[in-house]
């Protein structure tokens, strides 16, 4: 192709030296532009910004609150935030519903209940495994039962 082959016993140095590229330019020559792909991906947000929000995270809260027996609040900042950006990945209310239902059959009445709550059930590196564990057997804590059909609405 018309350039200069390293010889056997030449200095490698000296042969790098001269063929270095002088112009920069050229440096570039055989590289193409690309435009960068543009971000179509909906902004993450944690907080709620409508009305919609705000509905699904009260929604949600109560729902744990009368499963589980506990008294959190839809305003709690972190539970807002955590609820917000399950949503903004996708997730359906109806998903946490089964979450919980699923978290609480398997933690009450064990060591893992004190767990029952938003920080946990709600976390962005546990949720989707939760909600697709195995459905465990039903347990019941102040009367709350959970069916099978309540498990799996498909």
């Amino acid at each position: 192709d018309g350039e200069p082959q390293m010889q056997s016993g030449d200095n490698t140095n000296a042969f790098v030296k001269n063929h270095k590229c002088k112009d920069e330019k050229n440096a570039n020559a055989n590289v193409e532009n690309h435009t960068p792909i543009p971000n179509n991906n909906k902004p993450i947000i944690n907080k709620p910004n409508n009305q919609n929000d705000n509905t699904y995270i009260v929604e949600i809260v109560e729902y744990l609150n009368q499963v589980c027996g506990t008294n959190y609040k839809a305003t709690t900042k972190k539970t807002q935030q955590l609820i917000v950006a399950r949503l903004n990945e996708g997730f359906s209310v109806d998903e946490f519903k089964t979450v919980i239902d699923k978290q609480f059959k398997k933690w009450v009445g064990t060591e893992w209940q004190q767990y029952l709550r938003p920080n946990t059930l709600f976390n962005g590196d546990k949720f989707e495994g939760y909600l697709n564990a195995p459905i465990s057997t039903g347990k019941s804590i102040e009367g709350h039962e959970i069916s099978q059909e309540e498990d799996c609405p498909y």
